[in-house]
């Protein structure tokens, strides 16, 4: 049995910044839909190995994130809890070795969403992290301030890429 991490990447259609992703991304899994992630997941951990690190990457906002062609909010998490459930026994536990798990929702400002990432703990049993700014695939990643949800939510402070992004979102709204 081994401790892995597994970063899972919206495959659902052709989309240039999860290209991006993956071709920066060695070993990531392609994903079609919830079912899709968890199946793949659930194979990857077959032969015993458990997960210490799953990151979920697609396209959102402070309301939701796509997981293939999937719409996941806290709305519609109802109709995906069964998909998650699979996932909460493939989980490391934390113990002598010092090992822990974690979930994280790598869509743009998922950290926004507290109430949203506390749902998805409490499907899971492992903490879930999300960060407040949009995400850019070139860029290290995990820009903004991280929010982690498990029981209760700490939220990290601003960073200058939430500023930056508010200046970004705001111009945007200028030509709509």
């Amino acid at each position: 049995m081994a401790v892995i991490d597994v970063y899972v990447v919206d495959d659902s259609s052709f989309d240039l910044t999860m290209f991006i992703d993956s071709a920066l991304t060695w070993g990531d899994i392609g994903v079609k839909n919830v079912r899709d992630m968890a199946d793949k997941v659930t194979g990857l951990c077959s032969s015993g190995d458990r997960i210490a690190k799953l990151r979920i990457m697609g396209h959102g906002n402070d309301a939701g994130q796509y997981i293939g062609s999937d719409w996941v909010s806290e709305a519609k998490l109802p109709s995906f809890r069964a998909q998650f459930a699979r996932l909460s026994g493939l989980f490391v536990r934390a113990g002598s070795d010092g090992a822990s798990a974690e979930l994280i929702m790598g869509g743009c400002q998922q950290g926004r969403n507290g109430s949203f990432l506390l749902a998805i703990s409490n499907i899971v049993n492992v903490p879930v992290s999300g960060f407040t700014a949009l995400q850019r695939p070139v860029l290290p990643g995990d820009e903004g301030g991280r929010t982690t949800c498990y029981i209760t939510c700490a939220r990290g402070g601003r960073t200058a890429a939430d500023s930056v992004d508010d200046v970004q979102i705001k111009i945007m709204d200028w030509f709509r």
